[in-house]
């Protein structure tokens, strides 16, 4: 009798352990702030148009030619140039290079 106590002593213990775990990640995982979906347009907005409220000018810097090569001036553009929101360059470069297409 007392082996059957400890064996489900012992399986209450894992299944606390394991629920707590559960409950601790599932509340750290909804604590993260996720940035919510947006467009390459909003994310020029946010991380360009402060300075740059009008992208026609950058626009018509960008040289013509395949979306590799347009896409290789812009990142070479950003390496020399900075941005507000390093974390929107990617749909920021996308936005341009759509938007650069003659």
């Amino acid at each position: 009798m007392f082996l059957k106590c400890n064996s489900t002593r012992s399986r209450l213990a894992r299944l606390a352990a394991v629920a707590g775990a559960i409950y601790v990640y599932a509340s750290w995982a909804g604590a993260q702030t996720l940035p919510p979906a947006q467009s390459p347009a909003d994310a020029y907005r946010k991380g360009c148009a402060a300075c740059h409220e009008s992208e026609a000018r950058l626009i018509r810097a960008i040289p013509r030619g395949s979306d590799e090569q347009r896409l290789a001036w812009i990142r070479d553009f950003f390496n020399r140039h900075p941005c507000e929101r390093d974390d929107l360059k990617p749909l920021i470069e996308q936005y341009l290079l759509e938007k650069s297409r003659r």
